[in-house]
């Protein structure tokens, strides 16, 4: 399960918005022994086109924040999309294990 949340106060009412920050709450079956995970694939979407894409791992003593733009194609305005916990391993490959859609605000 994964799911998204305002560090902290960040977030205004209506979910996150445009250059706010958000982090994740993790649970998972499966926590690198070797301290190199969970992962979170973070994929924003405007109109069908891809403007931000973040890969970031959950380890321990990281920030565990991502900034919801801009980008150099993010500059302004809503987006949809996804984030993903890739901390399973099959076949010594991360997978998807979970995930979650969020729209994110202008």
């Amino acid at each position: 399960m994964i799911y998204p949340y305002p560090p902290g106060a960040a977030a205004t009412s209506g979910g996150p918005h445009f250059t706010e920050s958000v982090g994740f709450q993790i649970s998972t079956n499966y926590w690198d022994p070797n301290g190199t995970g969970p992962w979170v694939d973070l994929m924003r979407y405007q109109n069908g086109r891809r403007v931000l894409y973040q890969h970031e791992g959950y380890f321990a003593g990281t920030d565990h924040v991502i900034t919801l733009g801009p980008t150099a194609m993010w500059t302004s305005g809503e987006a949809h999309g996804t984030a993903t916990d890739i901390s399973a391993r099959t076949r010594g490959r991360f997978q998807p294990e979970a995930g979650t859609s969020f729209h994110v605000a202008a």
